[in-house]
C-alpha cells in the first residue's frame, strides 16, 4: 500500500505551482520563467506553454475543467482555455493586486475564485466572468494563502503576521482570527468536513483547530526539518499531505495523529503538492522544475474501512471529530454540562415522545458507528504491520 511514482519530469525553467485538472489525466504548472504550462500525466515531457509578462507564482484550474489560472509576481491574474488540441502563446489577464499573488483557489461551487496577495488583501472574484466580488482587509503582512470552505460560505487567509483569519464570504464582517502562531502561517486550509482547518508554519509544524471551539485538536510540531510550503486534506478527510523546503513530502494519518510515510529523494525544495480529485494521485514540484506524480494506493485502506460501516445520517460527526474526540466548547473548557429540563411526561404528545425515542436511538447508533470504524482501521493497521514484517522476514531469510 506504499504510494508508488507513476511519472517524474523535470521542468528547464524553476517552477512555483502545480495543479491538477479536473480529469487528472493533466496537470498545469507555473513557472519563474512567465509560463503556465500544460502536460501530460503519462506522457509530461509534452507540454503547452502560455507566455505571461512576469513570473508565475501560483496556478489554479476552474472546476468546470474549462480554463486554468495563474498569479504573477506584479498583482496580475492570467487566464486560459483549456485545450490539448490549440496552442495559443499569450493568455488573457487583469491586474486583481498591486503586488504579487500568492494563491488562487476556486470555491467549491464553481461559481468565484479567491486570491491572496503580497499587498496584505485577500480577494474574491466571480467566475467566469472575472468581476470583483470583496476584498478582505485585516493581515499586517502578506497574504500567503485563501481558500474556500466546503459550503463556499466563508475563506480562510495564512499570513506572513504569524494569524490565520477567518472571513464571512456573506456579511463581509470583522474576522476570526487564530494566533499569533510562532512563525509565520505558510499556508491554511479547510479539511472536507469544514468544521476544522489545516495551519502550516514556517517553523516546520501544523496543527488542526476545530474552528467552533477555536481548539487545537492536533498539534504536530517539527513535522518538518523547514518550512511547509502545502498542506493538503485527502479528499476522504483521513489523511494529509505536507510538502516542505526540506526536499521531502509527508503523508499523515490524521485517525491516528501519526506520520504514515515520507517521500525524499526530491533534488531541492518541494514548493507545492496536491491531490487529485479523487485521491488516487497526488503530485508535487520543487523549485528547480521536478515534477512527481504518485499513486497514492492506500486509498483502498480507505475505501475498505468506509465499506465496513453504513452511513448513519447526517447526524454522524466526521472522521477527524470522531478520531480526536472533539467535544462540546462546554465540555472543553472544562465546565460542566448545562442540565437540560426534562419535559414532564404527562406534557409530551406520543408524536413528541416518539421523536425524543428516536432521537436517543439515532445518537446510539453513531456512537456504535465510531467504535466500528475506529475498530476496522486497527484491524487494517494490524494487516498492514503483519505484510511488512513478512516481508522484511523474506528479504533477511534470501
Amino acid at each position: 500500500m506504499d504510494p508508488r511514482c507513476i511519472s517524474s519530469y523535470t521542468d528547464k525553467a524553476l517552477i512555483s505551482s502545480v495543479a491538477f485538472c479536473t480529469d487528472d489525466t493533466s496537470f498545469v504548472t507555473g513557472g519563474i520563467d512567465k509560463c503556465i504550462r500544460l502536460h501530460q500525466v503519462e506522457k509530461s515531457t509534452r507540454e503547452i506553454k502560455y507566455k505571461c509578462e512576469s513570473a508565475v507564482r501560483c496556478v489554479a484550474l476552474a472546476p468546470n475543467g474549462k480554463c486554468m489560472f495563474g498569479g504573477d509576481e506584479n498583482g496580475k491574474i492570467w487566464m486560459k482555455a483549456l485545450s490539448v488540441s490549440q496552442q495559443k502563446e499569450d493568455a488573457d489577464s487583469f491586474v486583481a493586486h498591486f503586488k504579487a499573488i500568492n494563491s488562487i483557489a476556486f470555491s467549491p461551487d464553481g461559481t468565484r475564485y479567491t486570491t491572496a496577495s503580497n499587498d496584505g488583501t485577500a480577494k474574491i472574484f466571480e467566475y467566469p466572468t472575472n468581476n470583483f466580488v470583496a476584498s478582505f482587509k485585516g493581515h499586517t503582512h502578506w497574504v500567503l494563502s485563501s481558500e474556500f470552505s466546503p459550503d463556499s460560505n466563508v475563506i480562510v487567509t495564512a499570513g506572513e503576521d504569524k494569524t490565520c483569519r477567518i472571513w464571512d464570504v456573506l456579511n463581509k464582517e470583522k474576522p476570526r482570527v487564530f494566533g499569533k502562531f510562532p512563525a509565520s502561517v505558510t499556508h491554511a486550509t479547510f479539511h472536507p468536513s469544514g468544521t476544522i482547518v489545516g495551519v502550516a508554519l514556517a517553523d516546520g509544524s501544523f496543527l488542526l483547530i476545530d474552528v467552533r471551539n477555536e481548539k487545537t485538536i492536533q498539534y504536530y510540531p517539527k513535522a518538518h526539518n523547514g518550512p511547509i510550503t502545502a498542506l493538503r486534506f485527502h479528499p476522504s478527510g483521513s489523511f494529509a499531505l505536507t510538502s516542505s523546503t526540506d526536499k521531502t513530502l509527508s503523508i499523515w494519518d490524521l485517525i491516528e495523529g501519526l506520520k504514515f510515510y515520507t517521500i525524499d529523494g526530491f533534488a531541492d525544495e518541494v514548493v507545492d503538492c496536491k491531490w487529485s480529485s479523487n485521491g488516487s494521485k497526488f503530485i508535487a514540484c520543487t523549485k528547480s522544475g521536478e515534477v512527481k506524480t504518485f499513486s497514492t494506493n492506500f486509498d483502498k485502506l480507505i475505501k475498505t474501512i468506509e465499506n465496513t460501516t453504513s452511513t448513519a445520517g447526517s447526524a454522524s460527526d466526521s472522521r477527524i471529530d470522531e478520531a480526536t474526540g472533539v467535544m462540546n466548547p462546554e465540555l472543553k473548557r472544562g465546565h460542566p454540562p448545562k442540565k437540560e429540563s426534562k419535559p414532564k411526561q404527562e406534557d409530551m404528545t406520543p408524536e413528541e415522545r416518539d421523536a425524543k425515542i428516536t432521537a436517543a436511538l439515532t445518537k446510539m447508533l453513531n456512537q456504535v458507528e465510531i467504535l466500528t470504524k475506529s475498530a476496522a482501521m486497527m484491524t487494517e493497521r494490524v494487516n498492514m504491520q503483519a505484510k511488512t514484517v513478512e516481508r522484511l522476514q523474506a528479504a533477511y531469510n534470501q
